[in-house]
């Protein structure tokens, strides 16, 4: 039995995977909330102390340094949201066709490249989409409303009977 599935690229997937794949998203997001602020408290202070005509070299290198600091921590929380739409903005879609022996895969148009089970490292889910993780920052999104042949309850069985059970963490 075969069962086919169609997966776009959109911005939901891309934010989906990189939510699923950065587990400590909110610890690294938390810690550089706690920088800009620390950061941002001598930029302050240092304009201020310039701004009254009591800067001299050492408060003008503080507050170039601390700026930077305070300035590029959001640019650093904002990089995930930019690769989401950078790779959305291409509007791929993919497509899968899986059997007992294997899968194939690839952009839709072009010819899709044959794959084993075994290329598999793990399995995760999230509500939306399946990750088939091929290595360890980098998925195969498999949306749960994509099916075309099949559907999703003949995938959770034939990944149950083809995927090593240590590999695979769904429900």
């Amino acid at each position: 039995m075969e069962i086919r599935n169609t997966t776009p690229m959109t911005y939901k997937a891309v934010t989906a995977f990189l939510s699923q794949s950065n587990a400590s998203d909110k610890k690294t997001l938390i810690l550089l909330t706690v920088l800009m602020i620390l950061s941002a408290i001598p930029a302050v202070r240092g304009l201020l102390s310039i701004a009254w005509g009591w800067g001299d070299l050492i408060t003008y290198l503080v507050v170039i340094c601390t700026s930077i600091v305070t300035l590029g921590c959001p640019i650093l929380m904002l990089l995930p949201k930019i690769t989401a739409w950078r790779i959305a903005s291409r509007k791929l879609v993919f497509t899968f066709t899986f059997t007992q022996d294997g899968y194939t895969y690839g952009e839709q148009g072009r010819e899709p490249t044959p794959h084993t089970y075994d290329a598999i490292l793990r399995v995760t889910e999230c509500p939306d989409y399946y990750f088939l993780y091929i290595a360890e920052k980098q998925a195969q999104l498999v949306a749960k409303n994509g099916f075309t042949e099949g559907n999703e309850a003949d995938f959770r069985t034939l990944l149950r009977t083809v995927i090593d059970p240590k590999k695979l963490h769904i429900q």
